[in-house]
């Protein structure tokens, strides 16, 4: 596992500086040979803005990777979001409904299965859960950074994804 998770880091590191090299020649990046074009997204490349206690959102309009949407946040001097309370998971659900995506967070268990922390405080996650039905499902699998997303007809909720697929994502700064 944890050779697994130093050959990701590692082409996360390559793709963050592709990615970097990119943004700063053009208005379009790539990520895992993917490119994507932000010339068709907003001017800044996010969709929605808000603000909940000491906090401010930013989600994106377009897709990438968890690793790539961690460095996109980072970049702009913010990080993938932390949930911390039911009442900012709430909020966020009640921005995120009229988009009927999924949306990365900064939840992982990258270093120990089935121990997920958010990536940017270092808290585990917890008191407070919000995961889908039968999630996390990912077990010993790949599935291994957390989106909000829809499932079963039900409402937002926590799922572990895997984290080479392509989610918008949410980040956060703190005020």
């Amino acid at each position: 596992m944890k050779r697994e998770i130093s050959r990701t880091f590692a082409a996360y590191k390559r793709d963050a500086w592709h990615f970097e090299r990119q943004t700063s020649d053009s208005r379009e990046i790539s990520a895992h040979g993917e490119k994507v074009d932000v010339g068709t997204a907003s001017k800044d490349g996010v969709s929605a803005r808000f603000t909940f206690g000491n906090s401010t959102y930013e989600l994106s309009d377009i897709e990438l990777d968890w690793y790539m949407a961690n460095y996109a946040c980072k970049n702009k001097g913010m990080f993938l979001v932390s949930v911390e309370s039911e009442a900012e998971d709430e909020f966020i659900i009640s921005q995120l409904i009229p988009y009927w995506l999924s949306f990365w967070t900064s939840g992982n268990d990258l270093y120990k299965e089935r121990q997920f922390y958010w990536d940017s405080t270092g808290h585990l996650l917890g008191p407070y859960t919000n995961w889908g039905f039968k999630q996390p499902d990912g077990g010993t699998s790949d599935e291994n950074c957390l989106a909000y997303m829809l499932a079963y007809n039900m409402p937002y909720s926590w799922h572990d994804a895997f984290c080479t697929t392509p989610y918008r994502f949410i980040c956060e700064s703190y005020h």
